[in-house]
């Protein structure tokens, strides 16, 4: 039954944990780089040619538009996050249903039910923040988990004169397996990087302008740095939650704790 998680190799599942971190490491460098060389543009600009250059007005509408982009693959990264809480949400109420079935069972195929459920759950708890390796084996694991818990109750259910609540539970696992490949999938998934590095190079141009303006004497002169600031955390952001697997904001699976928890009362 199982159709197998996709595991990335180990020096692929490297190197895309760093990628985030090295990103930011050029980045924020070469932000406040072009934020100063706009200043100084302008500063040289002014002592050349004499009165300082003074803002149209569309330069406000540049940074409002690059505003709006960036709200935009701001919303993708967190809806996407949101809706990795939800297929966990999801997951773990399936489980506790087809845990509530198996009460409906007889006692040997509901208690065989049961420890398949209970298994299932403390193999998604020890997912959480394990390492690409671990989470392979894991992963594998819980296809095991699955495959006999399908195997026990498929067999059940087509058996003549089986209980009809064979059926229902089966129906209850159905669903199960397919949330618990929506999760793993889900966390391969990715903002497409046209829309990220569109975002990078928004920012530096932004940035550049913004020195030119406040180089020319258009603004005080936090406004930069509080820009890059700004930028620099936003896009960080952006990438952290771009990374279900190894950022510092993954989806919590707590849910699959409480709930192996009020299953053991």
């Amino acid at each position: 039954m199982a159709l197998g998680a996709p595991q990335p190799c180990s020096h692929i599942a490297d190197l895309d944990s760093v990628m985030p971190s090295l990103l930011m490491l050029l980045f924020v460098p070469a932000l406040a780089l072009v934020v100063v060389l706009g200043i100084r543009l302008a500063r040289r600009r002014s002592e050349r040619v004499g009165p300082p250059w003074k803002p149209s007005g569309l330069e406000s509408n540049l940074i409002i538009f690059y505003g709006f982009l960036l709200s935009f693959v701001f919303f993708l990264s967190g809806n996407a996050h949101r809706e990795n809480v939800g297929l966990v949400h999801d997951q773990a109420e399936a489980l506790a249903m087809i845990h509530r079935e198996a009460e409906l069972l007889p006692p040997a195929d509901g208690d065989a039910v049961r420890a398949a459920v209970r298994a299932i759950l403390e193999i998604e708890v020890r997912e959480t923040r394990s390492d690409d390796d671990a989470r392979a084996k894991l992963d594998a694991e819980c296809d095991a988990a699955y495959d006999a818990l399908w195997e026990t109750l498929s067999s059940r259910a087509a058996a003549p004169g089986a209980l009809p609540t064979y059926r229902a539970a089966l129906d209850r696992a159905q669903r199960s397996i397919s949330l618990h490949y929506r999760l793993v999938f889900s966390e391969t998934e990715r903002t497409p990087g046209a829309l990220i590095a569109l975002v990078v190079a928004g920012a530096l141009l932004i940035g550049f302008l913004i020195g030119f303006t406040c180089g020319s004497g258009g603004h005080g002169r936090l406004v930069p740095w509080i820009y890059v600031l700004l930028a620099s955390c936003t896009i960080a952001t952006i990438l952290d939650l771009n990374d279900p697997r190894h950022g510092f904001l993954q989806p919590s699976r707590a849910n699959f704790q409480q709930l192996l928890d009020a299953l053991a009362n």
